[in-house]
C-alpha cells in the first residue's frame, strides 16, 4: 500500500513538473543598438519568435534537453548557441549579431534623400533586378527584353518598318514616352540616342536611351523607381528611373551562350533566330579594395516575318509587251508567275523583326587613393550593323522599278550603323563632414543610314542600286559636383 502511494506521489510531480514550461528568453542587439524583428529559430523543434520593439524575445519549449538557438536578421550574419534547459527552468540567451555586408546586395541607390538605404526602407518603392539569375533563365537576351519579362511597369516592343528604330527598342515606364525616363548608370546620367523615333514606333517624335547597347554580363543589378522620380530628379524623370549598377566581382571569370528561335504559322520553319555570347572578368588592382571588371558581348538577331502572301496586282500587260503589244494595265498576275515559275510569296515585305548584329565592350573599375577617397571609371563601346526592309516594289510600279535592273521587281533595304561610346570618371570621397563627388560623364551616339538593294528610278539604267543616306550625331557632356553632410 505505502509503495503505490510513493508512486502516484511521484507521478503527480513529475507530472506538476512537466506542466511547468521551459522558457528561453533574452535580447538581440548589434553593437550599438537593439534590433527589432530579428528571427529567434530552435533547430529541430519546429519553433520561431522574432524580437520586438525592445529588441526582446521569448519562446516556449515542449521539453527539456540540449537546444541550438540561431538568431538572423537581414544585413547581419546570422549567429547559433547551444543553451541546456532544465524541466520547467528559465534560460536566458543573449545575441550580438555582426554586419554582414555580402548580405546587402539589396541596398538601393535611387529613391533615398540620405545614405543608401534598403529597398524595405526606402519611402517609395523601388524594383530590384537581378539580372545575373534572369539572364540565366529568361527566354530572352537584350536588356530591354529582360525588364520587359520581368518589370510590369517596363514596355519595349521590337519594332518593323521604323527605319532606324527597328534596331533601337524604345523604353517606356507607366505608358509614358522614352523621353521621359531617366537611364542612370552607376547613378550617373546616360547619354540618350541621336535617334528620333518616327513612323508609327513607340514615343513617336522622342528620343530615348539606347538599353540594348549595355551587356547583359556587365550588369550586377537594375533599380527601378517610379513614383516620386521627378521630385528627385527632375522633369525627365516623369515616368521613373532606371539605375544600372555594373558588376563588380574580381578573379571569377564567367562566360554565357544563349540562342533561340520563333516558329508560326506563317513563318518558314524558324526564323527570327537570336544568340547573345557573353564573357565577363575582374581583376584585383590592390588590397584595398581596387578593382577592373571587364566584359565582352556579342549578339546577333536574324528576321522573323509573318507576312501572307502578296495578294494585290503584281504583273499588268505593261510587264510584257511580247504577248500585250496594246497595254491598257490589265492585270496578269496569275498567268505571268506561272510564266515565270513564280508565287505570291516571292513577293511579301519583310513584317517583323529586323536583322542585327553587334559587339560591346565594357569597363568598371575603382582605385582607392587614400583612406577616404577613391577614383572611379566605367563605360563602354557598341557597335551594331542592321537591316531592315521597306515596302516590296513590284514589277507593276512602272515609275518606281527598272525591269532592266530588277526584273522582278524589288524588296528596298535600311542599313543601320549604329556606333556608341561612353566614358565616366571622377572621385569621390569625404572632406571634413561632408561627402564629395566630383566627376565628368561623356557619352556619344551615331547612326548612319544606307539604302540598299534599290534604286532611282528617274536615272532609269544609270541608277546606283545603293546610297548614302546620311545619319545623326549626338554628343552629350556632363560634369557634376555632389556634396552632403555626413
Amino acid at each position: 500500500m505505502q509503495r503505490k502511494l510513493y508512486l502516484i506521489l511521484t507521478s503527480l510531480i513529475l507530472i506538476s513538473i512537466s506542466l511547468k514550461a521551459q522558457t528561453i528568453k533574452g535580447i538581440v542587439s548589434d553593437s550599438s543598438r537593439t534590433i527589432i524583428g530579428a528571427t529567434i529559430t530552435v533547430t529541430g523543434q519546429g519553433l520561431k519568435s522574432a524580437t520586438n520593439a525592445q529588441g526582446a524575445y521569448q519562446i516556449k519549449l515542449n521539453t527539456a534537453g540540449t537546444f541550438t538557438v540561431s538568431a538572423s536578421y537581414l544585413g547581419f550574419q546570422t549567429q547559433q548557441k547551444q543553451l541546456t534547459v532544465a524541466a520547467g527552468a528559465t534560460e536566458e540567451l543573449n545575441f550580438t549579431l555582426v554586419e554582414n555586408k555580402n548580405d546587402l546586395d539589396g541596398v538601393v541607390v535611387i529613391g533615398s534623400r540620405s545614405a543608401p538605404r534598403s529597398q524595405l526602407e526606402t519611402a517609395v518603392p523601388v524594383d530590384l533586378v537581378d539580372v545575373k539569375k534572369l539572364a540565366q533563365n529568361s527566354p530572352q537576351v537584350s536588356l530591354s527584353q529582360i525588364l520587359n519579362y520581368v518589370a510590369p511597369s517596363f514596355t519595349s516592343n521590337v519594332a518593323n518598318l521604323t527605319d532606324g528604330t527597328d534596331h533601337i527598342d524604345p523604353a517606356s515606364l507607366r505608358g509614358l514616352g522614352p523621353d521621359q525616363v531617366l537611364i542612370l548608370i552607376n547613378g550617373k546620367r546616360r547619354h540618350t540616342t541621336s535617334l528620333i523615333n518616327i513612323n508609327g514606333s513607340l514615343g513617336k517624335g522622342s528620343v530615348g536611351t539606347d538599353l540594348n547597347a549595355i551587356p547583359t554580363a556587365a550588369i550586377k543589378r537594375i533599380e527601378v523607381l517610379r513614383d516620386g522620380a521627378a521630385a528627385q530628379y527632375g522633369s525627365d524623370a516623369i515616368a521613373g528611373v532606371i539605375n544600372i549598377i555594373l558588376n563588380e566581382d574580381v578573379n571569377k571569370l564567367s562566360a554565357s551562350i544563349t540562342g533561340g528561335g520563333f516558329a508560326g504559322k506563317h513563318s518558314d520553319g524558324l526564323d527570327g533566330e537570336t544568340a547573345q555570347a557573353n564573357v565577363n572578368y575582374g581583376v584585383k588592382l590592390n588590397d584595398k579594395g581596387g578593382f577592373l571588371n571587364l566584359t565582352g558581348s556579342f549578339d546577333y538577331r536574324d528576321f522573323a516575318s509573318r507576312t501572307t502572301p502578296y495578294r494585290g496586282v503584281i504583273y499588268t500587260d505593261y510587264n510584257n509587251p511580247t504577248l500585250y503589244s496594246t497595254p491598257t494595265g490589265l492585270d496578269i498576275t496569275n498567268a505571268e508567275l506561272a510564266r515565270r515559275g513564280q508565287s505570291r510569296a516571292d513577293f511579301v515585305p519583310n513584317i517583323g523583326q529586323s536583322k542585327n548584329r553587334g559587339g560591346a565592350l565594357f569597363l568598371n573599375a575603382v582605385v582607392p587613393v587614400a583612406d577616404n577617397a577613391e577614383i572611379y571609371a566605367f563605360g563602354g563601346l557598341n557597335s551594331r550593323n542592321g537591316t531592315s526592309t521597306a515596302f516590296y516594289r513590284t514589277p507593276r510600279q512602272l515609275t518606281q522599278t527598272n525591269a532592266t535592273i530588277y526584273p522582278n521587281g524589288f524588296l528596298p533595304q535600311i542599313v543601320t550603323d549604329n556606333g556608341d561610346q561612353s566614358l565616366a570618371i571622377g572621385i569621390r570621397g569625404s572632406l571634413g563632414e561632408w561627402k564629395a563627388d566630383f566627376s565628368n560623364t561623356y557619352g556619344r551616339n551615331q547612326i548612319n543610314f544606307t539604302t540598299a538593294n534599290t534604286l532611282n528610278a528617274s536615272m532609269l539604267t544609270a541608277s546606283p542600286t545603293s546610297f548614302d543616306a546620311g545619319g545623326y550625331d549626338f554628343v552629350q557632356n556632363n560634369q557634376s559636383r555632389f556634396y552632403k553632410v555626413l
